[in-house]
Formats: C-alpha cells, structure tokens, sequence
C-alpha cells in the first residue's frame, strides 16, 4: 500500500491538476504490480480499494468521473491474470 500511496502523491505534485489520465494510469500500473507479486487476494482487493479512495482524494476533479476510476481496477485484474499466467501447472499424478 506504501507504494501506491507514493505513486498518488507524486502524481498529485508532479502533474497538473487539470490533467486527470496520467495519475490514473499511473495508479493503474502500480496496483497492477502489487496484484502481480502479491498472492493473498484479499489484500490485492484492500490496496485496490485503498487506490481508489486514494485516487479520489488526491486528484482533484476525478470524482466526478469514475470511469478513469475503473481503469485502476483493470489494472489489478490485469497484474491478477499476469501472477496467474506464471504460476506453473498442476502436473496430474502418476
């Protein structure tokens, strides 16, 4: 969650506040690694959640669309489908 709180507020400092894409995706790709190298679920679905809540109180303007919000949980289903797609194959027995 450390890292996808940095990530919120170096966007909210580094980037305009007019621009809203770029700290969503941003945000997006940093939960999408957490969900990559993170096993437990429910953890991946609290960051994700705690993104997005982030998200919505960093970036001014952003509430009002919650479809860029929605990209942050694309993110996490992707980074999920990614940790999935590496896990090796259940081998049947002999």
């Amino acid at each position: 969650m450390a890292l996808v709180a940095a990530v919120a507020l170096v966007d909210a400092l580094l980037l305009g506040p007019g621009d809203l894409a770029a700290p969503v995706v941003l945000n997006a790709v940093a939960v999408g690694v957490h969900a990559a190298l993170v096993a437990d679920r429910r953890v991946v679905l609290a960051v994700t959640a705690g993104a997005v809540v982030l998200a919505v109180l960093v970036v001014p303007g952003l509430a009002d669309t919650p479809g860029y919000l929605i990209l942050i949980g694309f993110g996490a289903a992707l980074g999920r489908g990614q940790r999935w797609m590496r896990a090796p194959a259940a081998v049947p027995g002999p």
